[in-house]
């Protein structure tokens, strides 16, 4: 949705991503490694929890395609063949 059909933009939109969570998880984790596994694992436990309701939230925010049809330039309308 975000990269409006351009593969390269949204690649580096999904390597932006993955750098941020692994950043997140790090900033999270930092103050709690001397305490043991468990608080580790409530974070990572955070963070999957994350992922899958994002699984779950995100495709109802996906355009049918005529309502991306008109709203895309004809540039960056998906080649069919």
């Amino acid at each position: 949705m975000a990269a409006h059909g351009d593969d390269a933009r949204g690649s580096a939109l999904v390597v932006l991503a993955t750098f941020g969570v692994a950043a997140l998880g790090t900033v999270l984790a930092a103050p709690l490694i001397e305490q043991g596994p468990v608080p580790l694992a409530a974070i990572d436990l955070l963070l999957h929890v994350a992922a899958l309701a994002s699984l779950l939230v995100l495709p109802a925010f996906a355009l049918d395609e005529e309502v991306q049809a008109k709203s895309l330039p004809a540039q960056l309308m998906p080649v069919r063949g």
